[in-house]
């Protein structure tokens, strides 16, 4: 062989170690993400928020409450991949609860007399049980759609409508295209 072919050859061969360097580093921080938040995957996002709307429909769809608590995970943490803000200002665990609608939601569960939830003790909003217990943040999600007259919407379009109202409000940062951007690229174009 020519000494340019072993040099191209070299070459690639470190290109592609450090390709599979950077890989590997990153599904890392992807995982880590994930398990800040107390998940390992979409998968277990949809099992949670499968469990909490049938153990905790009121009487609403539960399939409609299932989608929205779902779709409600993935975008305010593109479902576990974002990085967790430690900032108290903004809204913690899975669910990105602030402190307005976590308290909201406590009124709510206390307005409806809800002794059912296995977390009884909380410590708080600042607590590691809110971060990195995904069933009581998506819980706390529950009772805080719980509190609002309108019932959740059948079509995606009309659940991203419905947290833009409710969830995210005027002063939030997401859109309804976001959320729609969001649930798409992670449950897929089909998703209704």
């Amino acid at each position: 062989m020519k000494k340019k072919q072993k040099k191209k050859i070299l070459n690639f061969g470190i290109f592609l170690f450090v390709a599979i360097l950077l890989f590997r580093r990153l599904e890392a921080m992807q995982s880590i993400s994930y398990q800040t938040y107390g998940i390992y995957g979409i998968d277990d996002l949809k099992e949670i928020a499968k469990e909490t709307a049938e153990k905790y429909s009121y009487g609403a769809n539960k399939d409609n409450l299932y989608k929205m608590l779902l779709e409600t995970a993935i975008v305010e943490t593109n479902a576990g991949r974002a990085a967790m803000d430690t900032n108290r200002d903004y809204g913690r665990s899975i669910m990105q609860l602030d402190k307005v609608g976590y308290d909201e939601a406590l009124r709510i569960r206390q307005k409806k007399g809800d002794k059912n939830f296995e977390y009884e003790v909380y410590k708080g909003y600042m607590s590691d049980e809110l971060q990195k217990n995904p069933r009581f943040a998506m819980y706390l999600a529950r009772m805080f759609y719980l509190g609002k007259s309108e019932p959740i919407p059948s079509t995606l379009e009309n659940r991203a409508l419905y947290w833009k109202r409710y969830y995210n409000t005027l002063l939030g940062a997401g859109s309804v295209e976001k959320y729609l951007d969001l649930v798409y690229n992670n449950l897929g174009k089909d998703w209704k």
